[in-house]
């Protein structure tokens, strides 16, 4: 070659076969990442919303008991209401009542006919807000 000739290099010639394999590989497995990492990032979030989902269905499943067996107790009262026992004692302890030939006697401290400041259903009854 000539001193003042510039040298070119062959792109069609055949490259080092030991680097391009690999090289490749290096940027296939960069390229998988960089795709990969917004998508395990979203699998995180999705895992985090599902337990919170979880601990709130949980909580409302506790509520929903508590709030069946309230009921249920509420139920109890309202048929106790219904019956002659419940208002003989009503009688006898809100009222100051005495059935025939029975002396009622009310104790000094306390005052006949003031109402208390519950329900009456809060008696019969253990449901507790919370």
């Amino acid at each position: 070659m000539a001193r003042g000739t510039p040298r070119y290099r062959r792109f069609d010639a055949e490259p080092n076969s030991a680097t391009t394999p690999s090289r490749l590989l290096l940027a296939l497995f960069i390229v998988s990442l960089l795709m990969a990492l917004p998508l395990a990032l979203n699998i995180v979030g999705r895992i985090q919303a599902e337990a919170r989902m979880r601990a709130e269905f949980d909580r409302l499943a506790a509520e929903v008991q508590d709030g069946e067996h309230c009921l249920a107790q509420l139920s109890e009262a309202v048929e106790f209401a219904k019956t002659d026992a419940y208002v003989e004692r009503w009688a006898r302890e809100r009222e100051r009542l005495g059935k025939e030939g029975e002396t009622v006697i009310v104790p000094a401290s306390s005052q006949p006919g003031v109402s208390p400041a519950r329900p009456w259903w809060e008696e019969q009854v253990d449901c507790h807000k919370k």
